[in-house]
């Protein structure tokens, strides 16, 4: 037996194993890339989305509001399928 092999068989496996290692770290650098490139998008998103809905509880509060004639007061605010009541 050819002690020679015996020390190479090992070492050729720690090599295939560190480059397999190596391989999957770089993946997982992409991943937490694209995972953080979704999260800022999503952030984004959601900022808008906020934005957009103060926006528009503020101007149908004072745009589209349907008065009591009886009272002079709002009653009842019908948006985009929310029911919002002021007095």
């Amino acid at each position: 037996m050819n002690i020679k092999w015996l020390v190479v068989l090992p070492f050729s496996g720690i090599q295939q194993e560190n480059r397999h290692i190596r391989q999957l770290q770089h993946e997982n650098k992409e991943f937490r890339a694209a995972l953080e490139e979704c999260q800022n998008a999503l952030e984004l998103i959601m900022a808008k989305y906020r934005q957009h809905m103060t926006y528009l509880v503020h101007t149908t509060k004072a745009d589209k509001s349907v008065f009591d004639p009886d009272k002079s007061r709002v009653t009842k605010l019908h948006c985009y399928g929310f029911t919002i009541k002021t007095t």
